[in-house]
């Protein structure tokens, strides 16, 4: 491959493995062993959640390139496809045609449809319920918000809104809707519904990744995610604050 194409090939692995919910540490040591594999004799790589800087030099031409992370999720299958991917340039060193060709198929893979999604959700949200300690009504109560949940995810997604503002909506709309229905038929235990329907939204991986991050020495980027994990987790309570005044 030529000096550009190494490059290229490096910080679009790099990207995607961040931008599917890969460890900076796994990113940044997937670029490091790719370039390294074509012969690279000087390798600077550095991930932020946000953004990715990638130098490289071959002794006698250097060359840089960044690349900013604008929408990031949560695919751990792509995460795991992509580490294979990497693994694989590393033995085979195969042409810049091919690894685009390999790419695309895990980036064109097979995703979870609408449905499962909804029926993951429901059940989510059903499951957790019971688990903190709801009754079969209650269980039946969270399983539809939980379905809801999902419905205005989606929403967001499309009006490009931040998880922030996600978490505020759905946050009210967990409370809300468990509020008045204990208020208004006895039936339910509002706050095992509230509970059991939050986990939908709670920034569990972000707060592993961030703990990941520290023990990994990489200060910045686990404050980075921590900090973002905290202001998810805030839009989850003021959601749920206004929902209590609004009862």
């Amino acid at each position: 491959m030529k000096l550009e194409e190494v490059l290229d090939t490096a910080i679009l692995v790099g990207y995607n493995l961040l931008r599917n919910g890969a460890e900076i540490y796994r990113v940044e040591q997937s670029i490091v062993y790719i370039c390294t594999a074509y012969g690279m004799q000087e390798i600077e790589a550095f991930a932020i959640p946000s953004s990715i800087v990638v130098t490289i030099s071959d002794g006698r031409l250097s060359m840089t390139k960044s690349k900013r992370v604008l929408t990031r999720d949560t695919d751990l299958d792509k995460v795991d496809k992509l580490t294979d991917l990497s693994r694989k340039i590393c033995r085979e060193l195969p042409d810049y045609d091919t690894f685009k060709k390999l790419l695309q198929e895990i980036l064109n893979g097979p995703i979870y449809g609408k449905a499962l999604t909804y029926f993951a959700h429901a059940m989510i949200g059903l499951s957790f319920t019971l688990f903190f300690g709801g009754n079969y009504w209650d269980g039946l109560v969270g399983g539809m918000i939980g379905f809801s949940i999902a419905l205005l995810t989606g929403f967001m997604k499309r009006l490009r809104a931040n998880l922030f503002f996600n978490n505020i909506l759905c946050g009210f709309f967990s409370a809300f809707i468990s509020n008045i229905l204990a208020i208004k038929t006895g039936l339910f235990h509002a706050d095992k519904i509230i509970i059991g329907t939050i986990m939908l939204l709670v920034p569990g991986l972000a707060l592993a990744n961030s703990m990941r991050d520290f023990i990994s020495s990489d200060t910045m980027t686990g404050l980075s995610r921590l900090v973002e994990a905290l202001f998810v987790a805030m839009g989850i309570a003021i959601g749920v604050a206004f929902a209590m005044k609004f009862v």
